[in-house]
């Protein structure tokens, strides 16, 4: 189940001590305060990416790559702030899908490796 962050105790716990995945201009952020059982995820795309076209493009995007890992259930639990840097900007989707598939990946092989 993938899901949009809607309460503030999810993002505070993307403070300091949170966990961090890159790959390319991807950056995934893991908060310290998420749910089990769920994944969801908040983006932060600052204007330097573009107009507000191309960040909702690039948005839309990843959150289809991230609907196809999760029907692919390879979308490990968790709350996840995904930061893109401009580098993003006119990138393909398999692009994307390379760099979040290996950011997410990195994130739950650290998650296994914690319990």
């Amino acid at each position: 189940m993938v899901d949009r962050i809607s309460d503030s105790a999810t993002f505070a716990g993307f403070g300091r001590g949170a966990s961090r995945y890159s790959s390319g201009p991807l950056t995934f952020v893991r908060s310290r305060n998420s749910k089990v059982g769920a994944s969801e995820f908040a983006f932060a795309i600052p204007r330097k990416v573009g107009s507000a076209v191309v960040r909702n493009r690039i948005r839309r995007q990843i959150r289809a790559v991230i609907d196809q890992l999760a029907t692919e259930s390879r979308l490990p639990e968790g709350a996840y702030l995904i930061v893109v840097r401009p580098d993003a900007r006119g990138s393909k989707y398999s692009q994307l899908m390379e760099w979040t598939s290996s950011a997410l990946g990195r994130a739950e092989r650290s998650v296994v490796n914690d319990h």
